[in-house]
């Protein structure tokens, strides 16, 4: 498990998995950690982070909470500082109440939702199961109709901690921060209903049949609610279906998840051809056969123009330049940096690895004013991309290094030719939005982008920046 900071307040958190991202909001149970439901959505090639809600397990408490949007806002500043740009999330009971906040309150932030059981209505003659003062040999067959032990689930919350005094401080913690966040109005914003249509993100409420806690009722309003949701109503399974079935769960999420990426890649701002008409079209432009496959080729293939202009150039700079590929390749990772360009990175991250540039220099592109690994010509060609990118003058002493470290003229022309050719580039998928290829990580080889990287070096200074592990 991790540690992180946000807003002043220290949090556990689990991540596992990569691929497009998910966040996982946890039930009023407090179940944290390598659960199945969560491995299981990790090996359908997912981003899993499951973080745990202040006040619960060993995460600090936040005694300035007054109200829900206390928890939603805290959650969104949590995304900037794991940088979750816009990540699916999945909410199981208190979790999937929060999770519709969230999306209400920032739907630009929520690229799909998944309420499972979700608490945070109030419907007349479906009241809410009491949670608070019930004895828990009463409450479980309530949330587990088919037998189970709560303690198998929240093991992995304890870290080892199985004692009785650890089991015990973990639930009154949990029923503690419930209580503060939903003892009045009763497990409900009464406001919440009304909002529901905010939410832009498609959505599947999941609703097990035998849910003792939260009446059907409830999922179905949901998904009468929120514009794009169906109901999912799961037989023989009780209030919590992730724990108690996370095999099926899992599967139906992950299915439920690629749907809207299938969604997206058919009404892309610039629709992709197939391999072979991007072939057939590129043939006159001499664009190398391999890159018909890329989505930049397959984006751009019906623009005859921008196709020549976007590939000749760089094809030849690539083939017949007199500036060494180690130097042209960090150049165009200088250039996709600073342009905030993720498929141009992507993309020469895996060419960069070829002309021998290891991760830690690549990582080491970002911020290579500080770094010990460049020295001369490296130097002196990232000098002259930012220098460029800035849009100042080459002054003479720049020039003359340059020359002197790269050999001669032609070669320090050359490396401004592949700064501008690949600054051409990455405006041209910046503004046709191409997607990344399928399986290619976000911003190789660790995930951190120039915002994040931007908010890291800011929070540094809050000391809120860089999550630690625990033991």
């Amino acid at each position: 498990m991790e540690r992180v900071r946000v807003d002043g307040v220290e949090i556990r958190l689990y991540r596992t998995g990569s691929g497009p991202q998910v966040l996982y909001l946890h039930s009023g149970f407090g179940e944290l950690g390598p659960l199945p439901f969560i491995e299981n959505l990790a090996r359908c090639g997912l981003s899993v982070t499951a973080p745990e809600m202040p006040g619960f397990g060993t995460s600090e408490r936040c005694r300035e909470w007054h109200e829900i949007e206390d928890v939603v806002f805290f959650y969104r500043q949590l995304l900037d500082v794991l940088d979750l740009e816009a990540p699916a999330v999945i909410g199981q009971s208190l979790g999937g109440w929060l999770a519709a906040e969230l999306a209400v309150w920032f739907p630009e932030r929520v690229s799909a939702l998944v309420l499972i059981d979700a608490v945070g209505l109030h419907i007349d003659g479906a009241p809410i199961h009491e949670l608070f003062g019930v004895d828990p040999v009463k409450l479980m067959p309530l949330v587990f109709p088919n037998g189970g032990n709560l303690l198998e689930h929240i093991a992995p919350a304890l870290e080892g901690q199985a004692d009785s005094d650890a089991v015990l401080l973990h639930f009154f913690r949990a029923m503690e921060t419930t209580a503060a966040v939903g003892w009045s109005p009763y497990m409900h914003d009464p406001k919440l209903r009304g909002r529901l249509h905010l939410v832009r993100a498609p959505a599947l409420i999941i609703h097990g049949e035998r849910d003792g806690i939260v009446p059907l009722r409830h999922s179905e309003e949901y998904a009468r609610s929120i514009p794009n949701a169906r109901l999912e109503v799961l037989g023989n399974l009780g209030h919590l279906p992730a724990l108690e079935a996370p095999e099926s769960v899992s599967a139906l999420v992950a299915e439920f998840l690629r749907e809207p990426a299938q969604e997206q890649s058919e009404s892309r701002r610039i629709p992709l051809l197939s391999v072979e008409d991007t072939r057939e079209a590129l043939r006159g432009a001499r664009v190398p056969e391999v890159v018909a496959n890329l989505n930049i080729s397959r984006a751009l293939a019906s623009f005859d123009l921008l196709a020549k202009v976007a590939f000749q150039p760089t094809a030849r700079l690539m083939a017949e330049s007199s500036l060494p590929p180690r130097l042209r390749e960090l150049v165009i990772l200088r250039i996709a940096w600073l342009n905030g360009c993720e498929y141009e990175w992507a993309q020469h991250y895996r060419f960069s690895k070829t002309v021998g540039l290891d991760d830690e220099v690549i990582a080491a592109v970002r911020r290579w004013q500080d770094s010990d690994r460049f020295e001369g010509a490296e130097r002196a060609v990232l000098a002259l991309t930012d220098t460029l990118w800035e849009g100042s003058q080459v002054g003479d002493e720049l020039w003359e290094r340059l020359v002197e470290t790269l050999g001669g003229k032609q070669a320090a022309l050359e490396a401004a030719a592949v700064a501008g050719a690949w600054t051409m580039v990455a405006y041209l998928l910046k503004t046709a939005a191409v997607p990344l290829e399928e399986g290619q990580p976000s911003w190789p080889p660790d995930g951190v982008s120039p915002r994040h990287s931007a908010r890291t070096a800011s929070a540094h200074a809050r000391s809120t920046a860089s999550p630690r592990h625990t033991r």
